[in-house]
């Protein structure tokens, strides 16, 4: 497995980002204001609001029912499942040969776990139908899927019809299965003349508007092919993860490690080419695939959390989770929402002395339609060594063994927590947009801890509901395993477990499969449902 240089372990693991978590007020304090939620949804269980780490287990309290269990999804909700191209198709081209991105790349220079190489994935490019049929087996009546930049513009405007037609039959599959689609655009995987280490080229990382321009031509280029079927678009997921993973903790392409200047123009680069692809599928998608009477919905699947302070009675502790939490959640949606850029992430909107300088940008504003958020548990943010060093003031901790080994947590050491789920709902509410859940999931090779996390954070969603928020959908990561990025096949997030061992990928169902089936079948979560399949712990909490 690729090792970053040891000093900066720590870091790298720190800042590996896959959605995170923690207090739920503590960024109102160093960014913008953002719109309130309704009183008693604010995520300060006790009230008293001093948004500490206390505050936690109060909100977690009610979710464990000392009443019947009744929790009622409306009609129109949509449950379903959430994939990226790569990680469900891999590297494989058609032909036998390697379609070549920045990943390919990665896997070549054999900074994957064990050397492993994302090969044909999990089999979904040739087993689509098969998968969709599983996924309506359940009672899905939505599905997040992506296109792969690098398989249909491989190089600069050259492009591959038949892959983009592949991706046209897909999406038709699942309409005809009346699955509702959401497209992924950009998923971390681009050709290699727009990022290669090898290469020498990053247009994340230049200057000027390259990046943004070529973007915006590949959406031009695959809105049109796909928009009599699709009317959700999400131009971008995680563009937080890409600056974290790719330039601060060198565990993504292009590896940058501590690259602060990297991190801040990717940052850019990411709100102005989300803006213009909205612009684009606005203008290109007229047609109403759902009968909802609007052809096209933009959205963005963020990497959503909170990051309560490690040691809440040490203020540099509790300044970096404020400091974190608000870059994490808050300044691309601030962008999308109100035109407003904060391009060094301070916390302001009038600094001249950046590129571009500061301020309200029209074109920026409105370009959201709804907020996606990508949740798996929560974490701790330490200052440390840190600090001093500016945006983040600190390390975001997603390792259980950096803060607390006894909580409960999955297989990549990610702590599980469903009240931090409910406080994360609240904070994205905060922004007047309706929510989607575009992806939640728990590793767990052994489906021993997966159903049960299901149902919390289902019921979680119900909890939303009954407050308020405008949360119409749930797309649970994922409906098979696949290649889980730096960690290559070994974490386990499918509904269907996959024999990688075997050249024909065979699923088997799981558990949690057929608990997320009686769930929606039963338009929730009852007291027999609840009772079937809640645990009394986690087996890995170990707290006594």
């Amino acid at each position: 497995m690729f090792r970053t240089p040891a000093p900066l372990a720590p870091l790298a693991a720190a800042l590996l980002l896959a959605g995170g978590c923690s207090d739920d007020d503590s960024a109102a304090d160093v960014g913008p204001d953002v719109p309130d939620v309704p009183d008693g949804a604010d995520g300060d269980a006790d009230g008293d609001d001093d948004g500490s780490v206390a505050d936690v287990p109060a909100d977690d309290a009610a979710l464990w029912p000392d009443a019947p269990v009744d929790v009622r999804f409306p009609d129109g909700f949509l449950w379903g499942s959430a994939s990226a191209a790569y990680q469900v198709e891999g590297r494989r081209a058609p032909d036998g040969g390697t379609v070549a991105s920045n990943w390919s790349e990665w896997e070549d220079q054999l900074h994957i776990i064990d050397h492993q190489t994302s090969g044909r994935g999990a089999g979904f490019w040739e087993l689509y139908e098969e998968d969709l049929d599983r996924a309506v087996s359940m009672g899905h009546n939505a599905v997040r899927l992506g296109v792969e930049w690098a398989r249909i513009e491989p190089e600069r405007d050259v492009w591959d019809d038949e892959a983009l037609e592949h991706y046209r039959t897909v999406v038709r599959a699942a309409r005809d299965r009346e699955l509702q689609v959401f497209v992924t655009l950009y998923h971390w995987v681009v050709p290699l003349w727009v990022q290669s280490q090898l290469g020498r080229v990053d247009l994340l990382r230049a200057e000027g508007t390259e990046f943004e321009d070529e973007f915006e031509e590949f959406a031009r280029h695959v809105v049109p092919a796909l928009a009599a079927e699709v009317d959700q678009w999400i131009p971008l997921n995680e563009p937080f993860t890409v600056m974290s993973a790719g330039y601060l903790s060198g565990d993504h392409p292009p590896g940058g490690i501590l690259d602060l200047d990297g991190a801040q123009l990717a940052g850019v680069h990411f709100i102005f080419a989300h803006a213009r692809a909205a612009a684009a599928i606005r203008e290109l998608d007229l047609i109403d695939a759902d009968g909802d009477t609007v052809p096209a919905l933009v959205g963005n699947a963020a990497v959503a959390g909170l990051f309560p302070p490690k040691n809440p009675a040490d203020p540099d502790d509790v300044f970096a989770s404020e400091r974190i939490e608000y870059i994490v959640n808050d300044v691309f949606p601030e962008a999308w929402t109100s035109g407003r850029l904060d391009v060094n992430m301070d916390g302001d909107f009038d600094d001249v002395d950046t590129v571009p300088p500061e301020g309200t940008f029209p074109e920026l504003a409105g370009t959201l339609d709804w907020l996606g958020i990508n949740y798996y548990g929560p974490g701790r943010a330490e200052a440390g060594a840190f600090g001093g060093v500016a945006p983040l003031h600190g390390l975001p901790l997603l390792d259980v063994d950096r803060y607390d080994p006894l909580l409960p947590h999955n297989e990549m050491r990610r702590e599980i927590d469903a009240g931090s789920f409910l406080a994360t709902v609240r904070r994205y509410g905060r922004w007047g947009l309706p929510l989607y859940v575009t992806e939640n999931g728990c590793s767990d090779s052994g489906d021993t801890q997966r159903p049960f996390y299901l149902l919390e954070h289902v019921r979680v969603v119900g909890v939303a509901l009954g407050e308020g928020f405008d949360l119409r959908g749930y797309l649970h990561w994922s409906l098979t395993d696949n290649f889980e990025w730096s960690y290559g096949f070994g974490e386990r997030f499918g509904l269907y477990r996959i024999d990688f061992a075997d050249e024909a990928l065979p699923r088997e169902e799981t558990a949690a499969a057929r608990l997320y089936r009686e769930i929606i079948a039963a338009g929730g979560i009852d007291d027999a449902i609840w009772g079937t399949w809640a645990l009394p712990r986690y087996p890995t909490d170990g707290r006594p």
